[in-house]
């Protein structure tokens, strides 16, 4: 609650979301990976993950496969305001209503924040950047938490509160954040891709006795090891709750996070699952 991280690849979401909503692109817009991206002949060649390629992917493939190729050519066609903008509908960027003291805001950069707050002028290149959660981007693992949870009830806002009592929580009024349920289904297919598909970033988090939904992310943090990240819900089909994981330097999201995803979903499983059914001699 009061620290800030880049996030790295779970971002995408966001880049994702920005893009289907102002008709950018659609689940089906196919672009190459050939394993790096130069905005021009001169500049510096912004590398995918996976240095060999991934060839061409649609939406889906590129959330499974995290390609960073995919969401630079994305992001380019969006803008730094327009993924801003996103972001901050998103929960981004803002604090929370919490009985706690000590909760951040972040950060969500855009070009007039830079202009105001650094002198300068924005670069197309920190659009590439912001677009897989670089940048001079900031959020907290509670703001990917609720990321998650709003993806998860098909856009219902998501306002978290600290409880004693579940059975005493009085029911919050819904709201709806102003992104079509369309687009965010197209994002619920493209998470389920993470986990469950065999060529997935996050298919170490996945589980034998249900389906996951996730992003994982890799957030360089030079000059030490990259902050690993996995956020999404379970279980897939009918969600009861969300989750992120973060660790500190921890290297490959689809790694360190996704693994201890998948014991804290195993313990939270059985935690919940209903006593086993006497069988009659």
């Amino acid at each position: 609650t009061s620290a800030v991280y880049p996030p790295g690849s779970i971002f995408k979401l966001v880049t994702a979301l920005a893009a289907l909503q102002r008709g950018k692109i659609t689940a089906h817009t196919t672009f190459n990976c050939p394993g790096h991206f130069r905005l021009n002949r001169r500049s510096r060649p912004f590398r995918c993950w996976w240095s060999q390629g991934h060839g061409p992917l649609d939406l889906y493939r590129a959330l499974e496969r995290s390609c960073n190729v995919y969401f630079y050519r994305v992001g380019r066609l969006v803008g730094p305001d327009a993924l801003a903008e996103t972001a901050r509908e998103l929960g981004f960027g803002q604090s929370f209503q919490l009985e706690m003291t000590n909760l951040v805001p972040g950060l969500v950069p855009d070009s007039v924040w830079k202009k105001n707050h650094l002198k300068e002028k924005w670069y197309e290149g920190e659009t590439l950047s912001f677009a897989v959660g670089q940048s001079y981007l900031q959020v907290s693992p509670l703001q990917v938490l609720r990321l998650s949870a709003i993806i998860a009830k098909n856009g219902e806002w998501v306002e978290p509160k600290l409880i004693r009592n579940p059975l005493l929580h009085e029911p919050h009024l819904k709201k709806k954040i102003a992104i079509k349920e369309e687009h965010l289904k197209i994002i619920r297919q493209g998470m389920l891709k993470v986990v469950q598909s065999d060529y997935g970033t996050g298919q170490l988090a996945r589980v034998d006795f249900n389906e996951i939904a996730a992003k994982t992310g890799t957030a360089q943090a030079p000059p030490r090891d990259p902050h690993a990240w996995i956020t999404g819900f379970f279980p897939y089909k009918d969600p009861e709750i969300a989750f992120v994981v973060l660790v500190e330097h921890g290297g490959s999201g689809g790694i360190t996070a996704a693994r201890i995803a998948k014991q804290a979903i195993e313990i939270w499983q059985g935690m919940n699952q209903p006593p086993p059914v006497p069988v009659t001699p």
